[in-house]
């Protein structure tokens, strides 16, 4: 690192602190990827950029350009040529870098009909609704750091949905059609990696190129820095449910089943709108703990929420008859279902039971 210009304001201060820590450590921890920090870009080589994407970069970034202009070997998508990433398991674009990357998608926007195009863009969504614009691509993303081998970035929204912050850091690419919002700026991305580094979970090593070579690599070639970014953002509610779900499954294998419905519980509390497993699961514990009505009353939802599946019908009509010994319930359940199968055969067997047991 050559020097930063400070620009004469605290936030630059801040920015540069940040960017000078996080080099430092490369230095003394991962000194192949610290060489291949290029040397600091000219104003005319910034302005370049800001005149072919037609934005205003944010201050911060035209900073960290200032320090180190990306790498001085860059391996992307496009050029496979072996090179130690300098950032965790991804590479440092350049100005000239970005300004390619950045031609590329503008031509593929430019290259597609208007219905292409809308049908491109409906893949996009965002994981906070109302953070970022739910589109797959966006003149405005500004790239900043690559997959190394894949074209997906971490970068710089520029304009984004309404509850947004004009230069949040999303996730963008080829493969990253769900954008999520990991800091509101680039200082809030710098501080992140830094505290990653520190953390030491990424550290110099090597990875496997070709059928038998490796190269010169930083972090785990079984990681990626993308995971630890998507690790440290807020969770949403249906991944907070998703979590519930998953540990009230363990605590019923494990024969924990008032637990698991403890879990359960917050599952819904979480996301009403989970899916059919999920009541699947309520039903599943409350049998295991024979609080018969209980099951009822949730098969009672799950028959409500996939109607055109006879199993559900079909495991509370057995309920009925045979737990609740509830005969006239049953058999309206079970014709309902039969309705809609009316072939079933394990339900056209229940009835014969239901019909059996009220004759009787």
């Amino acid at each position: 690192m050559l020097g930063c210009d400070l620009a004469g304001t605290i936030g630059a201060v801040k920015t540069v602190e940040l960017w000078s820590a996080y080099v430092a450590w490369l230095r003394d921890n991962a000194p192949l990827a610290h060489a291949n920090l290029a040397p600091p870009a000219s104003d005319a080589q910034i302005a370049e950029v800001e005149r072919v994407l037609g934005v205003t970069l944010p201050e911060a970034a035209k900073l960290v350009w200032r320090c180190n202009d990306g790498q001085r070997e860059t391996m992307i998508a496009s050029s496979r040529a072996p090179a130690v990433p300098c950032i965790p398991t991804l590479s440092f674009l350049s100005t000239a870098k970005v300004v390619e990357v950045w031609r590329v998608w503008d031509e593929l926007r430019a290259g597609e009909s208007p219905a292409g195009l809308a049908d491109l863009q409906s893949a996009g969504r965002s994981v906070f609704p109302g953070k970022v614009r739910p589109l797959y691509t966006h003149p405005a993303w500004v790239p900043w750091w690559s997959d190394p081998t894949r074209a997906d970035y971490i970068g710089l929204d520029l304009d984004p949905d309404e509850q947004g912050t004009r230069g949040q850091v999303i996730n963008f690419g080829r493969d990253e059609e769900s954008h999520a919002v990991f800091a509101d700026d680039l200082d809030g991305l710098l501080a992140i990696l830094l505290d990653e580094v520190r953390s030491g979970a990424w550290q110099a090593s090597r990875m496997p190129y070709g059928k038998d070579d490796t190269i010169d690599w930083f972090g785990d070639p079984d990681a990626h820095f993308f995971n630890a970014l998507q690790s440290r953002r807020p969770k949403t509610d249906l991944e907070i449910a998703q979590e519930r779900f998953t540990e009230a499954k363990r605590l019923r294998a494990a024969k924990q089943p008032e637990r698991a419905l403890e879990l359960v519980a917050q599952a819904w509390a979480a996301y009403p709108g989970f899916g059919p497993a999920l009541l699947q699961l309520e039903v599943d514990a409350l049998e295991d703990l024979e609080r018969w009505q209980d099951a009822d009353d949730a098969l009672a939802r799950l028959v409500a929420r996939a109607p055109k599946l006879p199993q559900h019908a079909l495991r509370r009509g057995r309920n009925l008859l045979d737990r609740l010994a509830d005969v006239a319930l049953a058999e309206a359940v079970v014709r309902e279902a039969l309705a809609v199968a009316p072939t079933h055969a394990e339900l056209l067997a229940l009835l014969d039971r239901v019909l059996a047991a009220k004759s009787g």
